[in-house]
């Protein structure tokens, strides 16, 4: 059996329909490029080339910097210099020019980066970007986090392991954190906590966005505008901890708090916590002590509230011995018994009358006389 392969013939575009989807492709595919300026044109936008001197062959690519991204350049565009350039590669329908838009586009070279930095930062700061009236407090006993930081960088094991076992609840979003791409990569990572308020219950309270030490080339998407707007912009409280203590960036200095390290900023957010233990543990032991000292004084206090009440019962019951004694004393010397010890006697008559008159007796009457030891008899004459 012959089998005729069947040939299916292309789609046909018009002309402006395959620039569209060969443009298409393109805005999908970014690029981070290196080169030096040449042709520089400014008028409203920008227009110019990119030539790699490193080449053995000539290579030009033609570039286009819009307006809005023109107006906030944090240094001067200058033919000569070297630059890296993020952004994608487009067509110009009307000339079929091929041609690369530039989002982003930072000097090369610690120089002019230090100094695009200081430009960027006069700036932003008469924006108002810095102004400390707004930047807001955390809140004092936060629990909930949202952190920004490369899965695979030592930043986000500092952060972890001082940050302290305090029941906090942390959503961590994987960001770049060096080179061009890092820009939209960060920007997009503030602006999905703050466009995602449900990503914890209660709602993020404050963000962090750390990574580790380094260059101020390998710093540099940190110190962007895009980056400083996005953290401007921020509905969440934003804490910065890049780089290392001696680094500070745009970003440290537009965010809420600034933490010298990632390490720094675990400790800012738990240090209320430990505190709050601390007085705690402080609190207990005053708790204690004050008991302490409440039960010794009523110890003594009831000791001394018994020894009077003991002294009080001893005194009375030694007047009452005193007083019995003296009753007794008088009783006793009283008594008809101690008189006749005395030598005196009592005489009665049969019918035990006390004889006390010689005019109740009669002659030979028999009476009986009492005396101290025994009685004896006695008949009147």
């Amino acid at each position: 059996m012959y089998n005729q392969s069947v040939e299916v013939a292309p789609q046909v575009y018009s002309v402006s329909q395959f620039l569209d989807l060969v443009n298409l492709q393109l805005e999908a595919f970014p690029a981070a490029i290196q080169g030096e300026i040449t042709s520089l044109s400014t008028r409203s936008h920008a227009y110019f080339t990119l030539t790699d001197g490193q080449s053995k062959e000539p290579a030009v690519l033609n570039c286009a910097l819009w307006q809005s991204r023109l107006r906030t350049l944090p240094f001067e565009l200058k033919e000569g210099i070297e630059v890296q350039v993020l952004g994608h590669a487009s067509v110009y329908k009307p000339s079929g020019r091929f041609s690369f838009i530039v989002e982003h586009i930072s000097p090369v070279g610690e120089g002019a980066l230090q100094k695009a930095f200081e430009q960027l930062k006069r700036q932003l700061e008469a924006k108002g970007f810095f102004a400390p009236e707004r930047k807001r407090a955390l809140p004092i006993f936060l629990t909930r986090i949202g952190l920004l930081t490369s899965e695979s960088g030592e930043a986000l094991r500092d952060f972890r392991q001082h940050l302290g076992q305090f029941g906090f609840q942390i959503v961590h979003r994987d960001i770049r954190v060096e080179g061009l791409n890092a820009i939209p990569s960060v920007v997009k990572g503030i602006e999905w906590f703050n466009t995602h308020p449900d990503a914890l219950d209660g709602g993020v309270e404050v963000l962090v966005l750390t990574r580790g030490g380094g260059s101020l080339e390998s710093l540099q998407a940190f110190n962007s505008v895009e980056v400083a707007e996005a953290i401007f912009a921020s509905k969440i409280p934003v804490i910065a901890a890049i780089g290392h203590e001696r680094d500070v960036t745009i970003a440290d200095l537009v965010a809420d708090v600034r933490a010298s390290t990632p390490t720094d900023a675990g400790r800012i957010l738990s240090e209320n916590w430990r505190l709050a233990g601390d007085k705690m543990q402080y609190f207990a032991r005053q708790i204690k002590q004050n008991f302490q000292q409440v039960l010794d004084g009523a110890r003594d206090q009831l000791r001394q509230t018994w020894e009077r009440v003991i002294h009080r019962f001893t005194h009375q019951l030694t007047l009452r011995q005193q007083r019995f004694a003296f009753l007794s004393n008088q009783v006793m010397a009283a008594s008809p018994l101690n008189r006749l010890k005395q030598g005196y006697s009592i005489v009665t008559n049969r019918a035990g009358t006390v004889i006390k008159d010689k005019k109740m007796v009669q002659k030979d009457e028999a009476l009986t006389i009492t005396l101290s030891k025994g009685m004896v008899t006695a008949k009147v004459e």
